[in-house]
């Protein structure tokens, strides 16, 4: 069966992104000549971190439930992000890593990482139950807005760095804020 086929009960990933694999060597070798005097920006589709508990689901292949063989289980210990991407984000000299799969506004500061989740254009909700950290490293995030719409904007300068700005674009049935509003500087 080719990689990325669905398989029931689970799915694999398309590409892995493991160390080691085509993608990770990639991501190395594109990091590595970078002038660390610049601002380096990574963006990627699927969370590092979020404090949701319906999104918990780690980057990694399934493998069969050793109790139900109708059930796949996903070893949170081997998911690819935590595990590898983070640490080469870190020691390649990231300023940020953007990305945006649950459609809220968090920002997380690790180790000189700004991990910023910034999609709130579709819904903005955040259930009742949800704690107020991640479960990734159990870490809060230093900005959290879900109560309405916003959008990023960032600056790169290359005499003065990065910048980011998260603006209010939509009220939300409480009328929170105003539009234009920014309510996260970094």
């Amino acid at each position: 069966m080719r990689r990325g086929a669905t398989l029931k009960p689970g799915r694999f990933l398309c590409d892995t992104v493991a160390a080691g694999s085509a993608q990770y060597i990639w991501l190395q070798a594109d990091l590595r000549p970078v002038d660390r005097r610049r601002c380096i920006w990574v963006t990627q589709h699927w969370h590092m971190f979020n404090r949701a508990t319906d999104v918990d689901v780690p980057y990694t292949d399934p493998s069969a439930s050793p109790t139900d063989p109708d059930r796949m289980t996903y070893d949170k210990s081997a998911d690819y992000l935590m595990r590898d991407l983070k640490p080469l984000y870190e020691r390649g000299g990231v300023n940020g890593v953007s990305f945006g799969h649950s459609h809220v506004y968090e920002r997380y500061r690790i180790n000189g990482v700004n991990y910023i989740e910034a999609a709130s254009i579709g819904n903005t909700y955040r259930g009742a139950k949800d704690p107020p950290c991640s479960t990734n490293l159990d870490v809060c995030p230093v900005a959290d807005e879900t109560r309405f719409r916003s959008f990023l904007t960032v600056l790169v300068d290359p005499g003065r760095g990065i910048s980011g700005e998260a603006t209010q674009s939509s009220f939300e049935s409480d009328q929170v804020g105003f539009l234009g509003r920014v309510f996260d500087r970094f």
